[in-house]
């Protein structure tokens, strides 16, 4: 995170709204893949899913990760697209496009991270049974 700070500097001074979306995207990923990992632990000590029949056992998760992924990035992206939105008198410099383009950015943002969650923490469980480890010490 430093990292990024430190290399965007001139763009989060130039957009600071860019910068309040970053816990909340963070958080919202850590939830869905946490929940993920969670279910499948219990599929898999109940027996639902196997490590063996991986993709049968991820899809299920996997397919509710991309639901709650596009319901929140809309979300998330619309209140992004109307606190960047231009404010009637006109004189903050925002524009309509600016506002839309603001919007799909931190949409995109939310989808691409709440995904790349619900896959790692849909497979983490899987493939730490499928090498002899605990799922439930490897998933969180």
């Amino acid at each position: 995170v430093g990292f990024v700070i430190s290399r965007y500097q001139a763009t989060l001074n130039r957009y600071p709204l860019l910068i309040s979306f970053q816990p909340v995207i963070s958080a919202i990923s850590g939830n869905v893949g946490l929940q993920s990992s969670s279910i499948v632990v219990r599929s898999l000590a109940l027996g639902l899913a196997s490590e063996r029949k991986f993709v049968q056992s991820a899809r299920p998760e996997l397919k509710v990760g991309l639901c709650i992924a596009t319901c929140m990035s809309l979300l998330v992206g619309g209140t992004a697209f109307v606190w960047y939105a231009p404010l009637p008198r006109g004189d903050d410099g925002h524009t309509w496009h600016g506002a839309s383009t603001f919007g799909v950015t931190i949409g995109l943002g939310v989808f691409v991270s709440m995904l790349i969650a619900a896959v790692s923490g849909t497979a983490a469980p899987l493939l730490s049974k499928r090498c002899g480890f605990d799922p439930s010490a490897m998933g969180g």
